[in-house]
């Protein structure tokens, strides 16, 4: 499945299942809050119903490391100039929830959701 994803939405389907943030955290992520050194992302805000805002919980701003896909982070970087108040699309309107995701690669909420939380409890 992830295969078939072009980028900018691998990368964020990638950072679901290896940090376990959840899809609206993942949206809401910008390049300023990478931190390429130490290979880690900030989780401090996310895409709800199309609106940029706090995360879930207070509990959910975390800071998570990315592991392997440090990478793929720098090289996406580097395609997108990494303007730090964006990220994966924020700005040109290319992103604008997980609905869009799942309803492009035809993945259900229930698929979704499996996919992040053996990885979350990691």
């Amino acid at each position: 499945m992830l295969a078939r994803l072009e980028q900018p939405y691998r990368l964020i389907v990638e950072t679901c299942i290896a940090t376990g943030a959840r899809i609206s955290e993942a949206l809401g992520l910008m390049w300023k809050h990478v931190d390429f050194e130490a290979g880690t992302i900030r989780i401090e805000q996310r895409v709800w119903r199309q609106e940029l805002g706090r995360p879930k919980t207070e509990s959910s701003r975390r800071t998570l490391g990315l592991g392997d896909l440090v990478a793929h982070y720098r090289e996406r970087a580097a395609a997108d100039g990494a303007r730090p108040e964006e990220f994966g699309g924020h700005g040109t309107g290319d992103l604008r929830g997980s609905v869009t995701i799942r309803r492009r690669e035809r993945i259900t909420r229930a698929q979704e959701t499996r996919l992040r939380v053996p990885f979350a409890s990691a």
